[in-house]
């Protein structure tokens, strides 16, 4: 068997697996971002308890139409929806970054829903520091619309 075939087999599957993200950006952030539902719903709670549930119902349904306009856009690669992926992202990782700090030190109390939610905003944490450096690549960039 020839090592030198091998080594250039792996080497192009490796490259392969490197471009992967970068050609197929819209598509793979337009299934993760899928997890925002669970802040909206994470949202309207907060806000049944706060001001009701017909208040509760109307926001979740407002930004629930929203997502999906945002998701549908994504997955099209067109422009000014990965600039607002960008903001989404960069908004929702200054929030959640804090929130999981507090969360894993033991200084917020934390049960039942509260671990689940808390573990989705580290998937989502993760996935947007990715994402905000990926969709500020210049070959992401030139492949958006």
């Amino acid at each position: 068997m020839n090592l030198e075939a091998v080594r250039l087999s792996l080497a192009s599957r490796a490259e392969k697996l490197a471009a992967y993200p970068v050609e197929h950006a819209g598509t793979i952030y337009a299934y993760t971002s899928a997890l925002y539902f669970m802040e909206i719903i994470y949202l309207m709670v907060a806000i049944a308890f706060l001001y009701g549930r017909l208040p509760a119902v109307f926001v979740g349904f407002l930004l629930s139409g929203l997502l999906c306009a945002q998701l549908i856009g994504l997955a099209m690669k067109k422009e000014p929806f990965r600039k607002a992926q960008l903001l989404l992202m960069e908004v929702h990782a200054a929030y959640s970054i804090p929130f999981l700090i507090g969360a894993l030190s033991g200084s917020l109390p934390a049960a039942g829903y509260d671990l689940v939610f808390t573990a989705l905003r580290c998937v989502l944490v993760a996935t947007e520091v990715y994402g905000i450096f990926l969709f500020t690549d210049e070959r992401v960039r030139a492949s958006f619309a």
